[in-house]
């Protein structure tokens, strides 16, 4: 996907994965519940990952990020999701 930089809009597919209900390689897809929690405001769709690089001079370089949606306006405990964002310090 390359570098994510705040305030750069994203596109990505979005999967449900979860250890009772698929894989990564055979992702499920949302029920119909699934589909009136996120409609109603009862959930929301959190993306995280974790990006490894060397910069030019051969440092090892990291950064994890977390940016959450929702599908309703709320108010939303997404604490874990944003508290997952940081970066080295090298």
């Amino acid at each position: 996907m390359g570098a994510l930089f705040p305030n750069q809009p994203v596109s990505f597919p979005v999967m449900l994965l979860s250890e009772s209900r698929g894989t990564n390689l055979n992702p499920p897809t949302l029920s119909r519940d699934d589909y009136q929690d996120l409609k109603n405001g009862r959930t929301y769709v959190a993306t995280f990952g974790k990006i490894s690089f060397e910069d030019l001079f051969g440092v090892q370089h990291w950064m994890t990020f977390c940016s959450w949606r929702a599908l309703k306006a709320g108010q939303y405990a997404a604490r874990k999701c944003t508290e997952y964002n940081d970066l080295d310090n090298n």
